[in-house]
């Protein structure tokens, strides 16, 4: 990602590790059915929504 004035001041409220150990995490209670399966197209979807919605200012 290349840094520009709108992202340079941006802070991570996790690293990509804590993420990615989240996601390692999500995938294990989703064989296990404890959580919904999703498809890599529903998980896409959500993600540009939230980054929409990040965008409108309505996340934080």
């Amino acid at each position: 990602m290349v840094a520009t004035k709108e992202t340079e001041n941006i802070e991570r409220y996790c690293t990509v590790e804590e993420s990615l150990i989240q996601s390692f995490k999500e995938v294990k209670l989703m064989e296990a059915g404890l959580l919904p399966k999703k498809s890599w197209a529903q998980a896409k979807a959500e993600v540009e929504e939230y980054i929409e919605r990040v965008k409108n200012g309505e996340e934080d």
